[in-house]
């Protein structure tokens, strides 16, 4: 299973907290907002990521790239660039995460269409880089499984209930179904196709 991660806004409403950093970096204790994204669905054991990249994606790369440098302690021969012997037994996450540029100015459908070359998978979750939440993404999974299909494109979830609260009326001969105010979401492989399903939960 693998968890789509959309990193790249422009971040214009949190530009007094961090003018040069992007949403996602935005630190929550000594970590940034992503990373506790990413720790939440590594606990239910998606330890495979696409970050959809696009405003200042190269300080995400970095931040990774460094990631494990910065955690430990470690020994370079200045001879053999590119080469480090690590120490001692600080706990590294065994994440495989996968780097997409998504362009600049790019909306979220495109943002997930592009990086449908590197879902391995039917099912995928999709989520915003910028918001965390308390999500059981186990039941979000068990609902969107369940195949369930309303017949009007808006939507929404009451997260207390495996039911649709309420829904604005949309002409049923659509064949695309995205559900409004969506915080994390399970997709099938076909959303990023003519036929779509996606099943969703708003933030906590």
């Amino acid at each position: 299973m693998q968890a789509v991660i959309l990193c790249g806004g422009f971040g214009t409403c949190i530009r007094d907290v961090a003018d040069d950093n992007p949403k996602p970096m935005i630190p929550i204790g000594d970590m940034p907002i992503l990373w506790h994204i990413m720790k939440g669905y590594s606990q239910f054991g998606i330890r495979d990521f696409v970050l959809c990249l696009g405003h200042r994606g190269s300080t995400i790369k970095r931040w990774f790239r460094d990631y494990h440098l910065a955690k430990s302690d470690y020994t370079i021969d200045l001879s053999r660039p590119g080469e480090a012997q690590y120490h001692g037994d600080e706990e590294i996450e065994d994440w495989r995460i996968t780097f997409a540029d998504t362009g600049l100015n790019s909306m979220t459908g495109a943002r997930v269409k592009r990086i449908e070359q590197y879902i391995a998978g039917d099912t995928f979750m999709v989520t915003y880089g910028d918001g965390v939440a308390d999500v059981d993404i186990s039941d979000l999974l068990d609902f969107h499984t369940a195949g369930w299909r309303p017949s009007r494109r808006y939507a929404s979830r009451d997260g207390s209930a495996n039911s649709i609260s309420k829904a604005t009326a949309w002409p049923s001969s659509r064949k695309s179904l995205w559900w409004r105010r969506a915080g994390s979401m399970a997709a099938s492989s076909s959303s990023t196709g003519p036929s779509s399903t996606v099943s969703t939960t708003r933030p906590a």
